[in-house]
């Protein structure tokens, strides 16, 4: 009886201390996003509740966001990639890192963590515009080097998160963040300099908002994916604009080396280039391949026209991509 007794007391006391703990994070938690209190301290007190619960994903993700916060990017970086790997299905880390590699200039490894962050959650707005910023501005900064872009020239500045949503937190079985996404600063609303497109709203069935419905991410996808498409014709930027196409893209009668070639003396020839797409339908041919038509306006300093085209894009490892191209019609 008396073992039991002492059990249970074990039990119940272990049982305590670990409400204490939660009740230690949510008021860390707290305090962060009210501002109450100030980065060294906050860090400190992370610090002290991961000597108890070292795996806590929402403990671990506060601490990189505050050495972000502190000017510690390069240990920030190194948390974040650590997360991603021990909770690849939490979207925040992904968008988050990019956020730090864009201020690097590291645009193609940022555009591939947020193409990853879409598709564990594509309901998140904020990875979406961040995606299209990305594509954007490698679009403006062509011949590669806009992938290697100094501090002092960047040309995008991502919106990072502050909190775990509760979709993460429930992929992550961890019970001890429940507050919603919030975002630091106010989102640029960046808008094409030449190209005219409108991004789709991203929506999720409120039938089961855990599991998002692989058409409709894919669909999101394709669409910035044809967007970042229209910005790099619209710079002429003819590198950022073959990243589009599948590697063994090629017009019928024609080698990939001579269309290449074509396409960069079409695209440099005019002194400017103004591209718009509306009106896109995607319909998906198979799970890999869809089948697009949308209206793409084209107006240069030598030529204008509106035509009504059809694409066919393949996803890859590397995306959605273009593999086939043609005109059907020209609009008057």
């Amino acid at each position: 009886m008396l073992l039991r007794v002492l059990l249970y007391c074990c039990v119940a006391s272990g049982y305590w201390v670990e409400m204490a703990f939660a009740e230690d994070f949510q008021d860390i938690q707290t305090r962060y996003l009210s501002g109450q209190s100030d980065t060294v301290k906050l860090l400190q007190d992370v610090n002290n509740y991961l000597e108890q619960s070292p795996n806590n994903f929402g403990a671990l993700f506060l601490k990189a966001r505050l050495l972000e916060q502190g000017k510690e990017f390069k240990q920030a970086e190194v948390l974040y990639r650590q997360i991603i790997k021990a909770y690849p299905k939490a979207p925040e880390p992904y968008n988050n890192l990019a956020s730090l590699l864009v201020r690097n200039g590291k645009l193609s490894e940022a555009q591939s963590l947020l193409e990853k962050a879409m598709r564990t959650h594509p309901a998140y707005a904020t990875v979406y515009n961040n995606l299209s910023q990305v594509y954007v501005a490698m679009a403006r900064n062509s011949y590669g080097k806009a992938l290697q872009l100094s501090e002092s020239n960047i040309p995008v500045s991502l919106a990072s998160l502050n909190s775990v949503s509760s979709l993460t937190t429930d992929d992550t079985n961890k019970d001890s963040i429940t507050l919603t996404s919030s975002i630091s600063g106010n989102t640029k609303n960046t808008k094409l300099k030449k190209t005219e497109t409108i991004a789709p709203e991203i929506v999720l069935s409120t039938a089961d908002k855990s599991k998002p419905d692989k058409a409709q991410q894919d669909r999101n996808e394709i669409i910035m994916t044809l967007e970042g498409w229209a910005a790099a014709w619209s710079e002429q930027a003819t590198d950022v604009y073959f990243i589009f196409y599948a590697d063994d893209y090629h017009p019928p009668g024609q080698s990939r080396i001579a269309w290449k070639k074509e396409r960069r003396i079409r695209l440099n020839k005019p002194r400017w280039i103004q591209i718009g797409i509306d009106g896109i339908d995607v319909k998906f041919l198979t799970n890999q391949e869809a089948k697009v038509e949308l209206v793409q306006e084209y107006r240069a300093s030598n030529y204008q026209d509106k035509t009504r085209k059809a694409l066919r894009l393949r996803q890859t490892a590397d995306g959605w991509r273009i593999i086939e191209e043609r005109n059907l019609v020209r609009i008057n």
